[in-house]
């Protein structure tokens, strides 16, 4: 597949996210020195030739199936804003809906400080994840400090579709399931236009009320954290969630969902062909229950977490997610509809209810992008901070995301303050923030 393709089909878990009316991820990059729009754009422009789902635009055909479209040109939508907050600019990109009839699926917001350039990238998750970010905006910074030569670029499109997956995800059972699904929604009147994406959009976005948090620990404290998960064989992200977990069966309010947890991970390394470092949608994640045992010391806890979600690291739970690609877009766009009372369709409502779909049914997800090693060379710009990605959901109650720039560990939450108060977040971060300095200055037997 080359630069000159004009459509592709929409498949596998990127086919959920057309109808959802929630799918942005945000991240945000803080660089030294005054980045023009002309600049970027100058950039964008040129790199679209590697990272190809830049420019793509959504179609929905006749039958339901979603398309990405690729036009010979690229405009970059890019926003400019002077002395405003990056909290109130985040708010307001969550709420910015799709437009069916022609996309876009990436916006690029300039957000000028004194000396410096934030610059807030909103992309839709079915053509990114978290190190979609990473990737461009290495790229971005490579051009602008050095005039990036276009003969570096490789311009090959790859998806996590059936055949880039290592695994047969119809076995015998499914396939009944899934034929069984299909041959009924095959006839249905289910259409997914953008006058009702839009109703659906509105209808969604009246009951969220989008917050977000973000806190930085010290290199020391980092430094010292790390050490201290290799002396003790166990990662970062154990680590960290078990801080959490700690956290949540403490301090906040008990509900059906408190021992609920999901982990998110990159698939790149488990495909068949592997994307490198390109834009797009190269994730998934593990669900699991964990209930804290108070009477066991902190580590002894952590390990017995990451034992349990070493277990269930295997090929058929990573790539779980990816039966939805199987089903009808007409069943998937009916999901979301019903879901968000733009249809009423009894066996519908009963899936959302039977599979938690319908509901909050995890305490956090949690995204650990590990360190971001950005190579970029020359003067004229330089990335000097990396916030972690923002996502907003009415299925959990709150997103956590992590990652480590120039030796600094950051961690973002986002959350809907009807779902959870201000102040519980609050004590959940401050005591978080105790809890990680008093277990890395414990010496473990």
């Amino acid at each position: 597949m080359n630069v000159n393709i004009t459509k592709k089909k929409i498949s596998g878990v990127p086919r959920n996210f057309v109808s959802m009316p929630n799918a942005n991820i945000l991240m945000a990059f803080e660089i030294y020195g005054m980045i023009t729009a002309e600049q970027l754009e100058k950039a964008l422009v040129l790199l679209v030739s590697k990272h190809l789902l830049l420019k793509a635009k959504i179609s929905i055909d006749t039958g339901n199936n979603a398309w990405f479209s690729f036009d010979r040109e690229y405009k970059p939508i890019i926003n400019i804003y002077k002395n405003q907050k990056l909290k109130d600019i985040v708010l307001s990109e969550f709420k910015q809906p799709l437009n069916l009839n022609f996309g876009s699926l990436v916006r690029y917001n300039l957000i000028y400080q004194k000396e410096s350039t934030i610059l807030l990238i909103t992309c839709n998750h079915m053509i990114c994840d978290g190190l979609s970010m990473f990737y461009l905006i290495e790229d971005i910074l490579k051009y602008l400090n050095n005039n990036l030569a276009p003969e570096t670029i490789n311009s090959e499109l790859i998806f996590m579709d059936t055949e880039n997956i290592p695994i047969k995800l119809d076995n015998f059972l499914i396939k009944l399931f899934v034929n069984k699904i299909n041959k009924k929604w095959k006839n249905s009147d289910v259409l997914l236009t953008n006058k009702n994406y839009l109703q659906m959009f509105q209808r969604f976005w009246d009951k969220q009320f989008p917050q977000v948090t973000h806190n930085k620990l010290s290199k020391e404290l980092t430094g010292r954290l790390i050490k201290q998960c290799k002396d003790n064989h166990l990662t970062v992200n154990s680590f960290l969630t078990m801080v959490f977990i700690y956290c949540q069966q403490t301090l906040l309010p008990k509900l059906a969902y408190s021992n609920d947890y999901t982990i998110s991970f990159n698939l790149r390394e488990y495909l068949k062909k592997h994307p490198g470092q390109k834009v797009g949608y190269f994730v998934s994640a593990i669900r699991l229950k964990f209930k804290y045992d108070f009477n066991k010391p902190f580590w002894e806890n952590t390990k017995r977490f990451q034992a349990k979600f070493k277990s269930k690291f295997k090929l058929k739970s990573l790539f779980r997610s990816q039966i939805m690609g199987l089903f009808s877009p007409k069943f998937v766009d009916a999901l979301f509809m019903n879901k968000h009372n733009q249809r009423n369709d009894k066996s519908i409502r009963s899936f959302l209810k039977k599979k938690k779909l319908d509901r909050v049914n995890s305490a956090f997800t949690i995204t650990n992008l590990g360190v971001a090693d950005i190579q970029t060379t020359g003067t004229n710009f330089e990335l000097t901070g990396i916030i972690p990605p923002f996502i907003q959901s009415d299925t959990m109650e709150k997103y956590i995301s992590i990652v480590t720039f120039k030796g600094e560990l950051s961690i973002a939450i986002s959350y809907n303050h009807e779902i959870i108060q201000q102040n519980y977040i609050e004590k959940f971060v401050n005591r978080s923030k105790d809890l990680i300095e008093e277990f890395v200055n414990y010496k473990v037997e």
